[in-house]
């Protein structure tokens, strides 16, 4: 039985006048901050969706101001931002900052086979989040044989297709596109690590 879900807002992360959606890390001002801020601009797109007051699509002003201010929460050091703790440590600071009471979920996937969660696992974890209308943020370091996904980086999970057992579909946002990348592929020919995380808030 098929399983289709997707955040219920997306248009929050349109940029207006454009065919694009969420941020792109080449708006980064600086050399080193295109080259290694895909994980700031991938934390830019869950606040932007999740925490900006705007409901509606954004500017590209809008975005990159929030992009800046996240960089200095999310800030790559040498490799970037290359372990889940690094990318959660500081957008947690950020939120605190604000004082928004959170949760954070985090699923990590050893370089270890063995050692790996089941598809079943990253699947349900995935739906858990969109089921809260959360993005969910996802580091690869390693693409295997998906060839629509860049290596060392971090996506923004959108939606899911839940095909069969074996057969799982995520919709991710990368550099202002929408992407469909195939998940099950990935977890099972990933040479290295990676994970998800994603947060729900206490309304007030």
């Amino acid at each position: 039985m098929n399983q289709n879900m997707t955040l219920k807002n997306i248009d929050y992360l349109k940029i207006e006048d454009s065919s694009l959606y969420g941020c792109d890390q080449l708006w980064y001002g600086k050399p080193w901050q295109r080259l290694s801020g895909c994980g700031p601009t991938c934390a830019s797109m869950m606040v932007l969706y999740q925490t900006d007051p705007k409901r509606a699509p954004k500017t590209k002003e809008e975005a990159i101001s929030v992009m800046n201010v996240i960089w200095t929460y999310v800030t790559p050091g040498f490799g970037g931002i290359n372990r889940l703790d690094r990318f959660y440590n500081g957008l947690s600071k950020y939120f605190t900052s604000l004082n928004l009471p959170y949760t954070k979920h985090n699923l990590e996937v050893s370089k270890l086979v063995e050692h790996r969660p089941s598809l079943s696992e990253v699947s349900e974890f995935i739906q858990s989040g969109l089921l809260e209308d959360s993005p969910i943020a996802f580091l690869n370091l390693n693409n295997g044989k998906v060839h629509n996904l860049e290596a060392y980086h971090w996506v923004l999970i959108v939606g899911i297709d839940v095909e069969g057992p074996d057969h799982v579909l995520v919709h991710i946002l990368d550099g202002g596109e929408r992407l469909i990348i195939d998940l099950a592929l990935w977890l099972e020919t990933t040479t290295s690590s990676g994970g998800f995380i994603y947060y729900t808030f206490i309304s007030p």
